[in-house]
């Protein structure tokens, strides 16, 4: 359970009235005289805080036992703000260290891949839905992917073209994690412009690789579908959801050069070089 800021302050600061209370109690009844082992010493301390001023303004005590507890208590708040300023200090240098390391854009990057709903697209009328797993910390919204209907694997997802070229940039950030330069696997100069448009390869996209549009759902699957796909240089190594025997992408590698993508609008050199930019580039500037 979250506990607010404000919250945690006020039961810390309970606490410590609590304790400088108990304090002052026992420190009124030594100036009384009033010796531990008297038995009514467990009775007075048993008493209501307002019973028990009561009985030692009597005594005269109340009113010297509850201006030491208003000191205590003024100063216990100064230390609480110290307490809660020092941790904010360290908490904020914490995360400006991690958000400078390497650590963080592998984070980064892990927590974009982990959600296949970042790479969802169409290239025809059938849809899939991705659903969050049960227990999972992880939030995706239903979204729409090609879906292939293989009669041995059951339903696969086809992640969008983009997905490739995410992995092959976390791929090659985690390979040279802790060196002070990082050497990106495309430069500007490598890039290749696109030939036709996202739409163009989109609804080309099954024909491409001999995948069939719309699955076959009274026949309970195309045979051997899947197999077709990982011939043709898919990878499966995705995690999947329960509404999915398999996810399925492209590796950078095996995307055409000269692909207008389509979530991103680039070709994949285009877009390693912008990724590459935006995370391992941009870290050197934080």
């Amino acid at each position: 359970m979250n506990i607010s800021e404000s919250r945690l302050r006020q039961i810390i600061l309970e606490e410590v009235q609590m304790h400088l209370l108990e304090h002052y109690i026992e420190e009124a009844l030594k100036d009384l005289d009033v010796d531990e082992d008297d038995p009514d010493y467990e009775k007075y301390k048993k008493m209501s805080r307002r019973a028990l001023f009561k009985k030692l303004g009597t005594w005269g005590a109340g009113a010297a036992a509850m201006a030491a507890l208003g000191g205590g208590i003024r100063a216990g708040e100064k230390d609480i703000e110290h307490g809660i300023a020092s941790r904010r200090a360290t908490h904020e240098k914490e995360r400006a260290d991690y958000k400078a390391s390497d650590q963080y854009i592998v984070d980064e990057l892990d927590g974009v891949l982990s959600r296949p709903s970042n790479f969802s697209w169409v290239w025809g009328e059938e849809r899939g839905e991705m659903q969050t797993e049960p227990g999972s910390t992880s939030v995706s919204l239903p979204q729409d992917f090609p879906i292939l209907l293989d009669k041995d694997h059951g339903t696969i997802g086809v992640l969008s073209p983009e997905y490739g070229v995410y992995r092959a940039v976390q791929e090659d950030f985690n390979d040279q994690v802790d060196k002070e330069t990082k050497i990106p696997r495309l430069e500007e100069t490598d890039t290749i412009s696109g030939e036709g448009s996202a739409e163009k390869w989109k609804q080309e996209f099954p024909d491409t690789y001999g995948l069939p549009r719309t699955p076959d759902y009274v026949g309970a699957g195309n045979k051997g579908v899947f197999q077709k796909a990982i011939n043709a240089g898919f990878k499966s190594d995705v995690g999947i959801s329960r509404q999915y025997k398999a996810m399925i992408y492209l590796p950078l590698n095996e995307i055409p050069p000269t692909m207008v993508m389509p979530n991103s609008h680039m070709t994949p050199s285009e877009f390693y070089v912008h990724l590459w930019d935006k995370y391992a580039l941009n870290r050197l500037k934080r």
